[in-house]
């Protein structure tokens, strides 16, 4: 998963840096400066073309840009909560504030959702796990191309290039609706795992004890 959104966020950084190039003839200048071409999906571009959006998507895949953002605004606990864990400890019968499954969260997500639907040995179907984990991959991809749209926006701003500026701040803002289309079909596909986790009496019954030991 990791690997692929790196490899989405380099293509998209280097087609944003030519983007600013375009507009901008001062940052075109330097990046033309270095006559050395090389091979990008077997068109030949200028190497510093590609520099600043190799040099972006690596941070973004050491730093891990898609959980960092995800942090800030919240957007991985509240789904955690409000889509798996809530609906699963209903599924089992238990009572539990949405304080403290906050609060426990990390914990309760291990000994409960992915103690059954974890990647490597899940106990319930793979297909179903594969099928989240990749509407997943392709979320948290959307969620840095909007990041480097607004990014990009500021920077075509900086240099007084308005109108593309806005045209891309438009485009950002299309992608974040986008984005929260994408998180309630991460939510449909959370809830047939809840489903099928709950529906043997044996799982139910381990992840009640897990929901009253927290």
């Amino acid at each position: 998963m990791l690997n692929k959104i790196g490899k989405l966020t380099w293509v998209e950084a280097m087609l944003l840096t030519a983007l600013v190039g375009h507009y901008v003839p001062s940052v075109s200048a330097v990046l033309t400066s270095v006559k050395l071409p090389i091979k990008v999906f077997e068109l030949e571009v200028p190497v510093l073309y590609v520099v600043p959006g190799s040099i972006v998507a690596l941070l973004a895949r050491i730093f891990r840009l898609h959980n960092g953002l995800a942090n800030v605004f919240r957007i991985r606990e509240h789904f955690d909560v409000s889509k798996i864990l809530l609906p699963l400890s209903g599924a089992v019968g238990t009572s539990i504030s949405i304080k403290k499954l906050r609060e426990k969260r990390d914990v309760a997500m291990r000994k409960t959702f992915y103690a059954y639907a974890s990647f490597d040995e899940p106990k319930v179907s793979k297909a179903l796990v594969l099928s989240a984990i990749d509407t997943w991959t392709w979320y948290w991809a959307l969620l840095e191309l909007t990041f480097l749209l607004f990014i990009t926006a500021a920077v075509l701003a900086f240099f007084k290039a308005f109108k593309p500026a806005i045209v891309i701040s438009i485009s950002a803002v299309l992608s974040s609706l986008v984005f929260l289309t994408v998180f309630r079909v991460c939510g449909r596909k959370a809830q047939y795992q809840v489903e099928e986790i709950t529906s043997d009496t044996v799982r139910a019954a381990e992840i009640k004890r897990e929901f009253a030991a927290l």
